[in-house]
Parts: structure tokens; C-alpha cells; sequence
């Protein structure tokens, strides 16, 4: 057996001993039907998508329990930046991974990034266990050293009786259970930290039950550290929710919050420390200028910089034209305006080419292909994506709102269509079709109620009791139809 078998022998049994047979009290406990989700979150990941290509992308996927013990899937040793589940879903292998498809609620987990000053993976352990022991809190029943940068960062789980937060016909009852998790999942985070004040606690992990934790004996891939498990105790015993530890550490924090004095601390981001890209190195050593056959790529990529580090279009042309006199020779002004249009174009940059102009500038410095420079720019394109979603949203909303709010109190009993209503007020009918549901559901936070009219073909409005009771005999359509699902399945 080769060492990436071993690795991945390694794996698989690692992921069986997260799931038990039986429960506390001997209760026999089935899960093979249950899946856990599989992500390698490449496709996120601009940078990494360079350096490892295309055959390596897009892998999520779900397999079940079954599927592991038989050894019936791909597994991913010496792979970088791995991810799994601990907390089980709907054992459909198209399933997506969201807070909706969690089935099985297994461990409680903190993701520690970073212990302030320590640098050393056995003594991280060290401070992990005193902090435990003095805020009363069990041992972790496993440790892993997820990276060191610089600190030693760690993430401890806590394998709990697995119980349903999918039953059918109790939604009320899985919400409570995930609202039960969260709260003494928070309680230990909260219990740790305050039991020693160097813990970096990522509480959004806290509070995510269909959150992803790193898979080890694979690699960090910022880091190219080993993920591996510092300690391990896994037994078929498991913590239960009315365990004295747990009682005590979600008193602690429930306490806390009655009285205000627990505060999430604002998550430290190191990509917002990034210098914009524009002052990275390569983008710098082209601003000192390029010969004649460099002019048109520089252009380019450094219209794409200026925009990314912020620049409107008209800053950008300011800045280009200030570039074009250090050229030799410069370009035209009317080619510069025409090359300002890729500013709107939505295309990326490539590393290889700003590697090239920059090697090829009047700055007299040699470089690589940076990927730091597609992790700046996709940061950068993604908030500005965001920022421009919402604030259209949010511009069309309110046109709507005011509107029929006004068309409601003129004393009609339906709004327009969705065609009359994009003619109405010079909106795009696309755009209206596409956020028609979210604009509902937040027309119903004003108190604005709409159902669909079959006979008039219009939506109406209509009061608070009879939405309600219209949502509640949809939910009893869906519930008889299941039945007759499963009675004809089971037939």
C-alpha cells in the first residue's frame, strides 16, 4: 500500500468512527442512508484553480455512510484544501449542502484561528486541554491542527448523540433542536475564551450546523501544512445534551447574554489587510513605464487594477493618461479611450501576462506569475458584484413598494402585472421577474399581503389572517400528497 492509499485508509476510518452504531443508552442507531458532504473548495478559489487546472474542479459532492464503509468513493489524501461535513444531510448524492438538508446533527465544534503566541502545535494542545479543564468543559474527543499562520490554528470536536432534525410532520421540533445546538455549540466557544483570552474563536463556525471543517491528512493550501490530528478519543460512548459540562457552559453563556456582556468579536480577515491591487509589485514596476509593443497589455491590465483598488472610470482615464507620458513611445489618447472600455467588459486579469509587462517594464525587476494577484482581484470583483446586487434590489423595491402601496390605498384590489408594472415605472421586466418572490415576501414585512388570483389572473391583496391561512392549507395539500406518495411507494 502506497502512502496516498495509507492516507486515504486513514481518512475512511476516520470518518467511520465519527458516526456510532447506537446511542448512549444502547439504542441501536442507523445511519448508513446518511450522507456527508465532500467539498474541495477550489472552485472558490481563483488562485488555486491556476496553479492545479481544470481536472481538479467543481468537487462537491455527498456520499452516505454506506458508501464510506463500502470504500466506494473518491477519496482525497495529499489533495489541498479538503473539507467535510461532521454533521450529516439527506442521503441524496445531488443533495446540496445547505442548513436546510441537515438530517443528523453529530458533533459540537469550535474552529480556533490562531493562539495568540503560540506557534507550537504540541503546546497549542497544551493550552486547549488547561483552558478545558479550568472552565469545565470535557476533553475534545478530537484535535486538529488545521494550519500554523502564524499562529497554531485548531479546530476541537465534541461527538454528541446523533439526533433528527428532519422529522417528519415536527418542524417546530427540528427547529428547536437547531436552535439547541447553536446556543451550547456557542456556550463552548464562549466557556473556552473566556477561560483563556488568546483564543481567536471563529463563532460564525460556531453557529453553523452545515458548516465545512477541513479533512485531515490533507493540505492547507495557503500554508502547506499537513492537516492532522493532534489527539484523538473517539469512543461509541457520546456526549448528550444534559450532560452537567454542557448544562453548565450553556448556563455560562445564556447568563452572558441576559446581561449583555457577551459581544461578538469582529472576525479577523486578513484579506482586508491586503494592499489594493494596484500597489502590488508587478502592477507598481509597470507604472514606471513600458516600450512600445508592452503599451496595449499594460493598458489593460492596469485598467482592470485601478478598478479593482477602487478607481471610478474617469479616476482611471486620469491615471492611465499620467501612466501613457512615462511610455516610450507613448500611445494616442484615442487609443487609450478606446482600450477604457474593457473597464465594463466583466473579463479577469492573467497573472502570466501582468508577469510578462511587468518583466518587460523600465523597472528593472524580474518576477513569477503572483496568484496573490487573482486572490486581490476576485476579492475585490466579489464585493463590487455585491454591493451593485443589493443596491439594484434595493432601488427597484422601493420603487415598487411606494407604488402599490399608493395603487392599495386608491382602492384597488389587485397590484398590476409584472409586464404593466415594468412599463408603469421604466423598469426592465426581466429584472422584476427575477426578484418577484423576494419582493413578496418583503412587501409582507410592510404588511402587504399578495395571493394569486386564478379566475382574475391577477394578484390580489388580500389581509394578514387569510394569508396565513392560505399558507396553512398549502402545507396540508403538501402533507396529503406525501401520504399518497408514500402509501403508492409502499405499495
Amino acid at each position: 500500500m502506497n502512502l496516498k492509499d495509507r492516507g486515504n485508509e486513514k481518512i475512511r476510518e476516520f470518518l467511520l468512527k465519527l458516526t456510532p452504531s447506537k446511542t448512549r443508552n444502547n439504542k441501536k442507531r442507523d445511519l448508513s442512508d446518511s450522507a456527508i458532504a465532500f467539498g474541495n473548495l477550489v472552485d472558490n478559489n481563483q488562485e488555486l484553480k491556476s496553479l492545479i487546472g481544470e481536472s481538479f474542479f467543481g468537487n462537491h459532492q455527498m456520499y452516505t455512510i454506506e458508501k464510506i464503509k463500502n470504500k466506494n468513493l473518491k477519496l482525497v489524501s495529499d489533495e489541498v484544501d479538503q473539507y467535510y461535513t461532521p454533521n450529516y444531510f439527506l442521503g441524496k448524492e445531488n443533495s446540496r449542502k445547505t442548513a436546510h438538508t441537515v438530517s443528523w446533527l453529530n458533533a459540537l465544534y469550535v474552529d480556533i484561528d490562531g493562539i495568540k503566541g503560540v506557534k507550537d502545535s504540541h503546546e497549542a494542545l497544551l493550552v486547549l486541554y488547561k483552558a478545558c479543564k479550568k472552565s469545565g468543559l470535557e476533553l475534545p474527543d478530537v484535535v486538529i491542527k488545521t494550519s500554523i499562520n502564524p499562529t497554531v490554528h485548531l479546530q476541537a470536536l465534541w461527538l454528541i448523540d446523533p439526533f433528527s432534525v428532519k422529522t417528519i410532520y415536527n418542524f417546530k421540533r427540528n427547529q428547536k433542536y437547531k436552535k439547541w445546538w447553536k446556543t451550547v455549540n456557542t456556550g463552548i466557544a464562549y466557556s473556552l475564551e473566556q477561560a483563556d483570552g488568546r483564543f481567536n474563536i471563529d463563532y460564525k463556525v460556531s453557529q453553523d450546523f452545515s458548516t465545512y471543517l477541513r479533512l485531515p491528512y490533507t493540505y492547507h493550501q495557503k500554508t502547506g501544512d499537513l492537516v492532522e490530528i493532534l489527539d484523538e478519543r473517539i469512543t461509541e460512548k457520546r456526549h448528550i445534551f444534559m450532560d452537567d459540562w454542557i448544562q453548565e457552559s450553556t448556563s455560562r453563556y445564556t447568563e452572558a447574554v441576559k446581561n449583555n456582556n457577551f459581544f461578538l468579536k469582529p472576525k479577523k480577515d486578513n484579506k482586508n489587510n491586503d494592499i489594493k491591487l494596484i500597489n502590488h509589485p508587478q502592477f507598481a514596476a509597470i507604472l514606471e513605464g513600458v516600450p512600445e509593443n508592452y503599451r496595449n497589455k499594460a493598458h489593460y491590465g492596469l485598467i482592470k487594477a485601478f478598478k479593482a483598488s477602487g478607481y471610478t472610470k474617469e479616476e482611471t482615464l486620469e491615471e492611465l493618461l499620467k501612466f501613457n507620458q512615462k511610455c516610450k513611445p507613448p500611445e494616442s489618447e484615442r487609443k487609450i479611450k478606446t482600450v477604457l472600455k474593457s473597464y465594463d467588459d466583466g473579463k479577469g486579469v492573467n497573472i502570466g501576462i501582468v508577469a510578462e509587462v511587468a518583466n518587460n517594464s523600465f523597472a528593472d525587476a524580474e518576477f513569477e506569475p503572483d496568484p496573490k494577484i487573482l486572490r486581490l482581484f476576485n476579492i475585490a470583483k466579489g464585493i463590487l458584484e455585491y454591493q451593485k446586487k443589493n443596491n439594484n434590489y434595493e432601488e427597484i423595491f422601493n420603487k415598487l413598494f411606494h407604488f402599490i402601496r399608493a395603487y392599495k390605498k386608491a382602492g384597488h384590489d389587485h397590484i398590476p402585472s409584472q409586464k404593466e408594472l415594468a412599463d408603469i415605472l421604466k423598469l426592465k421586466y426581466n429584472t422584476i421577474r427575477q426578484y418577484f418572490n423576494l419582493i413578496k415576501k418583503d412587501l409582507r414585512k410592510k404588511s402587504i399581503y399578495l395571493n394569486y388570483n386564478y379566475k382574475k389572473k391577477k394578484y390580489c391583496f388580500i389581509s394578514m389572517k387569510k394569508w396565513i391561512q392560505n399558507f396553512v392549507n398549502k402545507i396540508k395539500i403538501y402533507i396529503i400528497i406525501f401520504k399518497i406518495y408514500k402509501f403508492s411507494y409502499n405499495y
